[in-house]
């Protein structure tokens, strides 16, 4: 992040931020409907939507695949979490649909994960300024990824979570990536352990557990795929004979210098609100939400579960 907030750049926080909202979403809808987040994601756009979608369409304003799309239409047509019909101009053609029962429903599961979501990561937090933002900038964010405007437009709601957020946070994250892995050969964990590294001289697993919201274990499995590559070298801890330090290597240096610069474009490109001061609001918002989840992280040792109670 530049200095004024004037550009919203590839970082830790921004990366962790969007994981581990993304990964505290996708356990709630789970638990509370035994649904993937994708799925959950095409019964909300449905229901939300004005007007019957085509399955093109839908994949599309969804930003997957629409073989991927055509696979999870069965379970949830079989479920009745939606509905079809037949386009008047080609019967051939299907639409999805929602009744009111489905609608109804869909609309309490998004709810539910709204209050879940916000009560975390919008703690002690005023929400005049980022409702703004979802409902004026979050669409024209996703279209950036898109790469164009989407034809479905779903009615423009106040509120914290719109749709349109998680798709966003589903996207830019697969986008990193796909751009990680082309330049570096890495995942995703792998490379916001290595990046964490080489901001620091050395780290315990623990301190990157905390600074990137990552289960140790996980922590643990990229430290030895990053070793077994060259890419980090551990050393024993003075202070501490139980653990180990950690520090990224000159080649892990040049590897992660090498992919930022394609990281940075990407990130700067998708967060470019269009409201006055809207990046320094975003960026705030964005670093509060950071610190919200990490705490959420540290009094739930990383657990993904919730209380329905």
């Amino acid at each position: 992040m530049c200095a004024g907030a004037e550009r919203i750049g590839f970082s830790l926080r921004l990366s962790a931020m969007y994981v581990e909202l993304l990964r505290l979403a996708s356990s709630f809808v789970h638990d509370d409907s035994g649904l993937t987040l994708t799925e959950w994601e095409v019964v909300v756009g449905v229901a939300q939507s004005p007007r019957p979608l085509r399955v093109r369409e839908l994949a599309d304003f969804l930003v997957l695949e629409v073989a991927t799309l055509w696979q999870l239409i069965p379970r949830l047509l079989d479920e009745g979490l939606v509905g079809q019909a037949s386009d008047g101009e080609d019967r051939r053609m299907l639409l999805l649909v929602a009744d009111e029962r489905q609608r109804l429903h869909a609309a309490d599961c998004f709810r539910s994960l709204s209050r879940h979501v916000a009560g975390i990561t919008l703690r002690y937090l005023p929400t005049e300024e980022f409702d703004m933002h979802m409902a004026r900038s979050i669409g024209a964010s996703l279209d950036v990824l898109r790469g164009h405007p989407a034809d479905v437009s779903l009615p423009v709601a106040g509120g914290y979570l719109r749709l349109e957020f998680l798709v966003f946070a589903r996207v830019i994250i697969d986008r990193w990536r796909a751009v990680i892995r082309r330049s570096c050969g890495l995942s995703l964990s792998e490379f916001r352990v290595l990046d964490a590294l080489c901001g620091s001289q050395r780290l315990r697993v623990q301190d990157l557990s905390e600074l990137l919201l990552l289960a140790r274990s996980q922590v643990s499995a990229c430290r030895r795929a990053l070793d077994a590559r060259g890419l980090v070298r551990t050393g024993r801890n003075p202070l501490d004979g139980r653990s180990v330090l950690l520090a990224a290597t000159e080649k892990g240096r040049s590897l992660v210098a090498g992919a930022l610069p394609a990281l940075d474009e990407l990130t700067e490109r998708a967060h470019r609100p269009d409201t006055e001061g809207g990046v320094m609001v975003l960026d705030a918002w964005h670093a509060r939400m950071y610190y919200n989840l990490k705490r959420y992280h540290e009094e739930t040792g990383g657990s993904c579960g919730h209380s329905k109670n």
